[in-house]
């Protein structure tokens, strides 16, 4: 099969050098939103450009319409779009360029695969972690989940078929701020949850009441915010409220992968918290951490944006905790290559991960490898994010049983398609006598 990335790649630079007389490699990546493949080349040119004029281009789209218009003809391209970066300010948008493939060449390169017989080379044994599905604790999984639950596991199966040992990670998020508030709800409404657990019921309802009352109660507040010292200093009567609402999440999430099938095991936020210090005191020391306004920061070469590994006010974040668990799974698990899977908008993120670990000398390409599997975002009827403290999350549950009860009536409408086929075919049989 040829490589599709490969072939849009080159008929791109053909289209620069003729409409541009510019030499240069389009980098060329799947596309996450919109088309098959996306290309940034248009945005690069009219920016490195400008001073000569950027090819008599008014703005990126001019540009970028200019290269499509010189793409040479290929039975793989079914058309190209210049698309906005920002379509509320399509005057001043950055544009990509958007290859969209034929469906039918796609189909054909298929049938190529599954009629002939596919030859795997002997592969080196590598240990790969792949962390996908991570949802958070005390949130229900919902739609949004669906799509690195599913393309996690589908990663996780090829590379087992090809013998190689994949660590199955689900990094909850089981650790935070958020939990002194849960926590601080869960003994204020069930004071007596120890000797008669309550029924928790509907995870997100619990959640979105208790961060409006975070929201609008100041002692409610401060009291949650309080069990946050607690819970970090290991106070066995919150640490209990902290087990208990975690159990409840991991038995609803379980449910959701049994009837998925997805083998998964759990490492959350709270299995990395005490590494977080050791990773940045190894960071400090290698003089890689530098204060700023009060925090703890790392700058990453060519990136505006720093990585926060303490907040001016001493805690933890997100970016602390991945790079707690970027150390651990190098150094400690001795992994060949990380795998994260998560939606497209947290890919800098990630890079920003994968850059400071190989400035600390943990991640040394190509002997270790780290890639970002991103996915478009799943949004909601508005065109907005998926959020569960907002209520517009649709539960995962729900959604299965749907596509259940739909595929079932539509398979119930072929049947009766198909018995009415039966019916005319056997009267067909019967009667033909009389068309002899």
């Amino acid at each position: 099969m040829q490589n599709l990335c490969k072939v849009v790649q080159e008929l791109l630079k053909v289209s620069i050098k003729t409409a541009l007389s510019v030499d240069m490699v389009p980098e060329v990546t799947v596309s996450p939103m919109m088309g098959d493949y996306r290309c940034a080349s248009a945005i690069k040119l009219f920016n490195q450009y400008k001073k000569s004029g950027s090819f008599g281009c008014a703005n990126m789209k001019e540009l970028a319409e200019k290269i499509i218009k010189g793409i040479p003809a290929n039975p793989l391209i079914e058309k190209a779009e210049a698309t906005p970066m920002k379509p509320d300010d399509l005057e001043k948008s950055p544009y990509f360029i958007n290859v969209f493939l034929k469906n039918e060449v796609l189909q054909q390169e298929l049938m190529k695969i599954l009629q002939n017989p596919i030859i795997y080379k002997n592969q080196q044994k590598e240990k790969i972690l792949i962390d996908f599905s991570s949802p958070n604790i005390a949130k229900e999984l919902h739609v949004g989940h669906l799509r690195s639950t599913i393309i996690g596991d589908c990663a996780c199966r090829i590379f087992e078929f090809l013998g190689q040992e994949v660590l199955r990670t689900n990094h909850v998020g089981d650790w935070g701020t958020q939990f002194g508030m849960l926590t601080a709800a869960l003994y204020e409404k069930y004071p007596d949850f120890l000797e008669k657990k309550p029924n928790l019921g509907e995870l997100k309802t619990f959640y979105q009441d208790s961060k409006k009352k975070f929201d609008e109660d100041e002692n409610f507040k401060k009291k949650s915010r309080d069990n946050v010292v607690l819970l970090q200093s290991g106070d066995p009567k919150i640490t209990e409220a902290w087990r208990y609402i975690c159990d409840i999440s991991r038995k609803d999430f379980q449910q959701i992968y049994d009837r998925l099938d997805i083998k998964i095991k759990e490492v959350g936020e709270s299995f990395y918290n005490p590494l977080i210090k050791p990773a940045i005191e190894q960071l400090e020391k290698k003089g890689l951490v530098i204060l700023d306004k009060g925090a703890k920061i790392i700058r990453i070469p060519k990136q505006k944006m720093p990585l926060i590994v303490v907040k001016s006010d001493g805690g933890f974040n997100y970016d602390s905790t991945d790079i707690a668990a970027i150390n651990y799974r190098l150094n400690e698990l001795k992994c060949d290559r990380l795998i994260y899977v998560t939606d497209i908008g947290q890919q800098l993120h990630f890079n920003l991960i994968f850059e400071a670990a190989k400035m600390a000398g943990w991640h040394i390409p190509p002997k270790t490898k780290t890639y970002h599997m991103g996915f478009g975002l799943v949004l909601g009827d508005k065109g907005k994010k998926i959020a569960t403290r907002s209520g517009s999350s649709e539960k995962l549950m729900d959604l299965l049983d749907e596509a259940v009860k739909q595929a079932f009536e539509h398979m119930q409408e072929r049947k009766k398609e198909a018995a009415k086929d039966c019916i005319f075919l056997s009267l067909l049989t019967k009667y033909s006598f009389f068309l002899l």
